[in-house]
């Protein structure tokens, strides 16, 4: 009898490549703007055509072999600065959005909070943090 569970198994990488593969989007055209991993679940933020008129938020989870797989996926817009979107998974939370410079910087949230977010190339960002996981 094996004791090797998968939950114990190391996270690999979401590579941005694999995020574009796994949500089924063109190589040549798609790029990964922000990618942010939290435990067994992850949200990339999708740029599809290349051109940044429109995002994708794509949700990846760990498989129980230790693979990532695509899980849902939506959109909109990115004509604006600060936060674009929200959502949450079974014991996660994210939120995503594109500020005017890159940096670490306090973003408010939908709700009022605030936290800290550290932008990527052309300002975009991807936050994540856990939350109790409804059984």
């Amino acid at each position: 009898m094996s004791t090797d569970d998968p939950h114990d198994r190391p996270i690999p990488e979401l590579t941005p490549e694999l995020a574009i593969e796994i949500g089924g989007w063109d190589t040549r055209y798609a790029r990964v703007l922000a990618i942010a991993v939290y435990g067994r679940h992850a949200v990339s933020l999708i740029d599809p055509n290349g051109d940044e008129n429109m995002t994708e938020v794509e949700h990846a989870y760990l498989d129980d072999t230790g693979h990532w797989r695509g899980g849902s996926s939506g959109g909109g817009s990115s004509d604006t600065y600060g936060v674009h979107g929200w959502g949450d998974y079974p014991g996660m939370r994210f939120a995503y959005g594109r500020a005017k410079q890159p940096g670490r910087q306090s973003v408010t949230a939908w709700d009022g909070s605030t936290f800290d977010v550290t932008p990527e190339r052309d300002g975009w960002w991807v936050w994540a943090e856990a939350v109790p996981d409804d059984d």
